[in-house]
């Protein structure tokens, strides 16, 4: 269990050269839920990729990096190449019953370390299936993921032998350091319209709980207009503030990159009407990213992190699309119109979010992980009255 940004990717780069280098395995299948979080991966095991894991942590002596070969398995990808990649990588879909990138592996591969990423998702049934297939191929399984607790209850299969939270993380300067604005709770009174009775409510009396299980549609609410244009000023405020702070670069005197805000909204129609003000009364170019998003607009999102410099938008607003894997380090400043509930973990009797945990997490990894004696931070605009204990 490590914590958004803690270095998940770097313990999977080191257990793959222990395993080649003391044990003699030749194949790693890094199985993930996603294509986020695959194109994030792929970026890092890549060899011909700038961000190559090992170029920045020489694990291996002798030239043995440079002789690492990644296959992605995706859709168009002819899956041949699985037979001679030392790395495989892929989405679980891809290697559910009847694909071929699953014969190929059982048929043509031998024992292989395989790398379950983000694996509080791999309680869905057919997930399960398929770890369990290839239960025969494995020396070894070993599970990652920065939030094993989840809404239902379930957690991984597997046995948790390191946890490297956020605090820990904040304290060894591996993460930027949170810094939470709360407005004046006198000031910023901050309620949501019910559109299906057109009452507005205090935030107390919205149904959140409710929500976050998919027991009520958020789409019946959005926030009510004052308490929304308050709140957006005090983000800007955050990012004017985080644009200070921002080093020059020596080659051309320009901010060496560009901070962005990132906005979680409570639905669609509430992302479209925060995305609207922004654009049109706060002059902020704003990217929205949601499931009725064109297919163009949600692989911007995805190419965000290749444009720390000279990316073009000011701000990012989604609802709960944007969660693991999508990982944009020049996200500085987060502004929550929405509450995440809490539960309580039967193991450690302390309370965890879900839901919130990933979304913090979007601004979490830093900028620069190396220069460890400068803190980077993350500033939250969060409201009081949502209580979100921090």
């Amino acid at each position: 269990e490590v914590v958004t940004g803690g270095g998940k990717s770097v313990i999977i780069a080191g257990v793959i050269a222990y395993m080649l280098t003391v044990h003699d395995a030749r194949r790693f299948l890094i199985l993930v839920p996603n294509t986020i979080v695959r194109a994030r991966l792929r970026d890092e095991f890549d060899p011909e990729s700038r961000v190559f894991v090992y170029k920045t942590f020489p694990f291996f002596r002798n030239g043995l990096a440079e002789k690492m070969s990644l296959h992605m398995m995706e859709q168009g990808q002819d899956p041949v190449g699985i037979r001679s990649a030392n790395i495989i990588l892929g989405n679980v879909h891809q290697i559910y019953e009847g694909k071929v990138s699953l014969d190929i592996i059982m048929k043509n591969l031998g024992d292989m370390v395989i790398f379950n990423d983000e694996a509080h998702n791999s309680k869905a049934d057919n997930y399960n299936e398929v770890l369990s297939k290839l239960k025969e191929k494995r020396i070894l399984r070993l599970d990652t993921t920065a939030t094993p607790d989840r809404l239902d209850g379930l957690h991984p299969d597997s046995e948790k032998i390191l946890v490297y939270g956020i605090k820990r993380a904040m304290q060894d300067r591996i993460i930027k350091r949170i810094v939470v604005c709360k407005p004046d709770i006198e000031k910023v009174k901050l309620t949501y319209k019910d559109t299906e009775t057109g009452k507005e409510l205090r935030a107390e009396e919205v149904p959140w709980e409710e929500i976050e299980h998919k027991k009520i549609r958020p789409t019946r609410y959005i926030t009510s207009e004052k308490p929304m244009r308050q709140q957006i000023s005090i983000a800007k405020q955050c990012l004017d503030y985080q644009k200070k702070t921002v080093a020059l670069d020596d080659a051309d005197g320009k901010p060496k990159w560009k901070p962005l805000l990132f906005v979680v909204a409570i639905s669609i129609s509430d992302a479209k009407n925060i995305a609207k003000v922004l654009e049109n009364e706060f002059k902020m170019k704003t990217l929205l990213v949601t499931n009725e998003s064109e297919e163009g607009d949600k692989k911007e999102a995805m190419e965000i992190n290749q444009h720390l410099k000279d990316c073009q938008y000011d701000a990012i607003v989604s609802v709960l699309m944007l969660r693991e894997g999508w990982d944009v380090k020049n996200i500085s400043v987060i502004l929550l119109f929405r509450k995440f509930s809490y539960k309580l973990n039967e193991y450690t009797g302390e309370k965890y979010s879900v839901y919130g945990q990933q979304v913090i997490g979007r601004g979490l990894r830093r900028i620069d992980p190396h220069k460890k004696d400068e803190w980077e931070q993350c500033l939250i605009v969060d409201h009081p009255v949502l209580k979100h204990e921090w």
